[in-house]
């Protein structure tokens, strides 16, 4: 859309917020609290939301109108869902920010660009819906910088989803801001969304209907009418505690005609508009028609199209004197949304095409989006000419990350042409979309009847390889691996470098699955392509299944070249592709470098479903170094992955904080991020965070000197999974469980592999863990050449888990062959790392060695860094790194006022008082 269109469209489809006028609730005294303290802790700087619920007519606007009227020093933004609107991306959005669009250029740059392509100010394309997201985070915290920001939203069942998600995004992240959110949601609307889906930021509140006494002091008040007796105990009866019925039943016209029995409230309300609608003239009753059409309510396009039924000035005239709508500042509101559903559904078919059609005609000239939209909707036969104008739509609604538009008008078009090839493509786009958006359960209906039409393998491979990742991601593991390699087998002949694409998604699979079989069959599907010297995704899949298969001198060479093609990019993929290559040849240095570089980028992009997996390998790569950071990385990487819906990533995820918990001893906190894993692995088949979940419980025991449950453990981690990273990050786990519960046979084979693997891969972390093992089952002097082998090859590398477990054993190693001398230096070197980095079990391990070997250790367990929840950390960590509270809030997609409260903490619990001095902190203990 060109900016200039755009423009037009945004001003002629504008979400009309609610005119609000403060009521006088009668009735509301439970629910009017609610929504006062709602204000009064945006006030406070307490971030908070509330979404009523309720039948139509039953109060929602009347307590939005509430809301309102009492925000005194607020900012009040305020939209409205029309159900003609539902299906313009981001229209909630510019209501909502249409007259502070100049605020826009405060945003962080990649922000900026972002929401104003979403908003149609400029023509960009967007990565992906989440930048907008971001941007709103930011921009509402900007204004609330002024003064606390009250946001309406009336009708969000008809509220486009671009805008409700972004909304919903933005209030998970408002913390110390002066924000305030008010939606409301009618419940008896099939469209409307579940509010327990808007998440647990927002507080629900169902309005019930009138109680007796409110009823008689709003018939008594309200009604202008003297009402007869049994007249008015049948509207009682009638209304059931429904404001809106009481006022329609009450009307002269309507109490002569009431029906009785058992027709639903909404239906009585919608039978009394129409009475009125059908009172009026034929032309009149057209313009009503049209008005109800029309997704702008625009008068001067109600005109230009009513036009063609006779319909002029006169008639809009009649049509507001009937109160069914209301004309103001060049626009027509229907007085209740029952009223437009009521006026279009009771329209004849060829009627409302009728209308499509001249609105259609009227809008051309101003927005030709919104006209497509009409001449799609006035449509009955297949019109191979809006099926591409339909197209087009959809791909300018991708390129502003409106995919929940783009996949309708994708199906649509699907839906008006004849060509088979045509609809199978339009299909798996909409399916595309849709997943993109989140919609799983619509891109599975849609990617199946793409995949029954199609008739060649290119466009089946396509319809496939979104269908593998559905049920990868959402259903069944082993199930999408057979799909991913099914189209891989089909066309890899016709388009090799797709073939390799999917391949790795087939291949993460294959890993999360855990077994060597189905990775062995990567491998041949891999072999097969031919791909191996010329493409990064074929190599990468060639060598990490010649590694599962032992087979690391094929292995390190493949997996060294995806290095050096995939570093140097900025793509935040194949950065990702770089660092897992680098982890399985055993430089998690360099994979913890190409994964952060990854997640940055990604940020910057909103691209949260790369995110997630990024933060997957930085959260691993940590876990050596640092528990606290991988801690904030897990954490954000569980939020991330839970937002974008991928089940894999979010069992990583789970395993990760089962294994810091494991190393710092905290039990209950392991046993419960462990069982949340096996929950959701047993359900999706993912034997890898399973075997991940075990692994923790096994360091766990081991740390709480438990070695046989341990082994026990560990030994069913290698039957559960052939994952080599796994196997091999746990593989000094296994041999010291093995010697400690001594069955030390048992640690020969595990031995022999991280023997091989060190061989192979040439790196100084991966022959430092293989040297540590062979000491580990050593006598004598091969033991402590061993050890000192082992401790000279990390040198250099700073502190670590890895080398502090080094120093404890030679040291343990050292007592007992009664060197106690030379046994205290390495004993204090683990006791002082394990302190610092919190893993508590095993510093009063190696504190209770050194005090055996003759020397006492004081425990400082002090407060300060030790006391920051990871969100603080990390945000300390930001801001000691020199970045602004701006730039560490677009980073994290926060607010800055929000990073500013969270740095006020790490004050507090720390007990300091600049920035500057947050590089003296040890951030890491």
């Amino acid at each position: 859309m060109a900016p200039a269109a755009a423009g037009a469209h945004q001003q002629n489809c504008r979400s009309r917020g609610p005119r609000y006028i403060e009521p006088v609730l009668l009735g509301r005294g439970q629910e009017s609290a609610i929504v006062a303290s709602v204000l009064t802790a945006a006030r406070e700087g307490h971030a908070s939301g509330v979404v009523i619920v309720g039948e139509a007519g039953i109060g929602k606007s009347s307590l939005l109108a509430h809301a309102a009227a009492q925000a005194d020093g607020m900012l009040v933004l305020e939209a409205g869902g029309v159900e003609s609107e539902s299906r313009l991306a981001w229209a909630g959005l510019h209501a909502l920010f249409r007259t502070h669009e100049g605020a826009i250029h405060r945003l962080p740059p990649p922000q900026a660009a972002a929401l104003r392509a979403a908003l149609g100010l400029e023509d960009a394309a967007l990565d992906g819906p989440f930048l907008v997201s971001a941007a709103v985070v930011t921009l509402v915290g900007t204004l609330a910088e002024e003064r606390p920001v009250l946001l309406l939203v009336d009708d969000i069942q008809w509220l486009d989803r671009e805008s409700l998600e972004a909304l919903r995004f933005a209030m998970r992240r408002f913390d110390a801001d002066r924000v305030a959110m008010v939606l409301a949601c009618r419940s008896s609307e099939s469209a409307a969304p579940d509010a327990s889906d808007l998440g647990d930021d927002f507080r629900r509140v169902e309005v019930a209907p009138l109680d007796e006494a409110a009823v008689a002091e709003f018939l008594d008040t309200r009604v202008p009418l003297a009402l007869d007796h049994r007249i008015r105990h049948r509207i009682i009866e009638a209304a059931r505690g429904n404001p809106l019925a009481l006022t329609e039943l009450s009307a002269e016209n309507a109490i002569a005609t009431m029906e009785r029995g058992s027709v639903p409230l909404a239906t009585r309300l919608e039978q009394g508009f129409l009475r009125r609608a059908h009172a009026l003239s034929e032309p009149a009753r057209r313009l009503l028609v049209v008005a109800a059409a029309n997704d702008s309510g625009d008068v001067r396009e109600a005109l230009a199209a009513g036009a063609a039924f006779g319909a002029g000035e006169a008639e809009v005239v009649e049509v507001e004197r009937s109160r069914l709508v209301s004309v103001a500042d060049g626009a027509i509101d229907f007085a209740h949304p029952l009223v437009r559903s009521a006026i279009y559904r009771d329209a004849r078919p060829e009627l409302r095409r009728a209308a499509h059609a001249a609105l259609a005609t009227a809008t051309e000239p101003v927005d030709r989006l919104r006209a497509t939209w009409h001449r799609a909707a006035a449509t009955v036969r297949p019109d191979e000419a809006v099926a591409r104008e339909l197209e087009g739509l959809a791909s300018s609604a991708q390129r502003r990350a409106a995919m929940q538009t783009s996949a309708r008008a994708y199906r649509r078009a699907a839906e008006l042409t004849e060509h088979v090839g045509q609809q199978v493509r339009c299909l798996t786009s909409a399916a595309e979309a849709s997943w993109e958006c989140g919609d799983t359960t619509a891109a599975a209906t849609l990617v199946e009847e793409a995949r029954g039409l199609a008739r060649d393998d290119l466009a089946a491979a396509r319809a496939d390889h979104l269908r593998g990742l559905l049920e990868m991601n959402t259903g069944v593991l082993l199930e999408g691996f057979e799909i991913l390699c099914t189209t891989v087998a089909r066309v890899g002949v016709a388009d090799p470098r797709l073939a390799a694409t999917v391949l790795v998604d087939a291949y993460r699979a294959a890993s999360f699955e855990g077994l060597d079989d189905r990775v062995r069959e990567t491998a041949e599907l891999a072999g097969r392509l031919g791909t191996d010297g010329e493409d990064a995704a074929g190599a990468f899949v060639a060598g990490v299944a010649a590694l599962w298969l032992d087979d690391p001198d094929r292995a390190t060479p493949l997996l060294a070249a995806v290095t050096e093609r995939c570093r140097p990019s900025d793509e935040p993929g194949a950065l990702c592709l770089s660092a897992m290559a680098a982890l399985y040849t055993g430089d998690p240095g360099g994979a913890l470098k190409d994964a952060t570089r990854a997640s940055v980028l990604a940020r910057e992009r909103g691209a949260l479903s790369t995110l997630a997996r990024a933060l997957e390998i930085v959260s691993f790569a940590d876990l050596a170094t640092s528990l606290t950071r991988a801690e904030s990385s897990a954490q954000e990487g569980l939020e991330t992955a839970r937002e974008t819906r991928q089940n894999p990533s979010i069992a990583f995820h789970l395993g990760t904080l089962a294994t810091i918990a494991a190393f710092r001893g905290d039990e209950a906190a392991c046993k419960r991020w462990a069982g949340e894993v096996v929950d959701l692995t047993r359900r999706h088949g993912l034997a890898m965070p399973e075997a991940r979940a075990i692994g923790a419980l096994a360091v766990l025991d081991l740390g709480l000197g438990r070695p046989e449950p341990a082994m026990d453990r560990l030994e069913r981690l290698f039957e559960t999974t052939a994952h080599p990273v796994i196997r091999l990050s746990s593989a000094v786990d296994f041999v010291e469980a093995a010697l400690r519960a001594d069955r030390p046979d048992r640690a020969t084979d595990v031995v022999r592999l991280v023997t091989g693997w060190a061989r192979t891969s040439r790196t100084p972390s991966a022959a430092a863990i293989a040297a540590r093992c062979a000491a580990l089952v050593a006598d004598g002097p091969d033991a402590e050449r061993g050890f000192e082998q082992s401790l000279r090859l990390q040198e250099g590398q700073g502190e670590s888990l890895d080398l502090a477990r080094t120093h404890l054993l030679y040291g343990e190693h050292l007592r007992r062959v009664r060197r106690r001398a030379d046994a205290r230096p390495h004993l204090r070197a683990a006791w002082q790392v394990f302190e610092r980095l919190g893993a508590v079990p095993w510093a009063e391990r190696a504190r209770a060695e050194l005090r055996a070997s003759g020397e006492a250790a004081r425990s400082d367990r002090s407060a300060g860094p030790a006391s920051l929840t990871p969100q603080e950390r990390q945000i300390a960590r930001l801001v000691a790194e020199g970045g602004t509270s701006k730039h560490v809030a677009a980073q994290l997609f926060l607010s800055p006022r929000t990073v500013d409260y969270h740095l006020r903490k790490v004050f507090t619990k720390t007990g300091i008082s600049s920035r500057a001095q947050l590089r003296t902190l040890d951030l890491e203990r």
